[in-house]
């Protein structure tokens, strides 16, 4: 990955919190950590398409 193409701002943690939300119960870290790599992948490949 270039540096230079790195954007800070767009970190997933508000998509990670309404995740969680909808879950309705505690979930272990494995899991969370499971769901932000996923919104995380998902918003590279959406910016790379940009």
């Amino acid at each position: 990955m270039d540096g230079k193409q790195i954007s800070f701002g767009t970190t997933g943690i508000e998509e990670l919190l309404e995740v969680l939300r909808e879950a309705s119960e505690p979930q272990d870290i494995a899991w969370l950590a499971e769901r932000y790599i996923e919104i995380l992948r998902t918003k590279a490949q959406t910016e790379e398409q940009e």
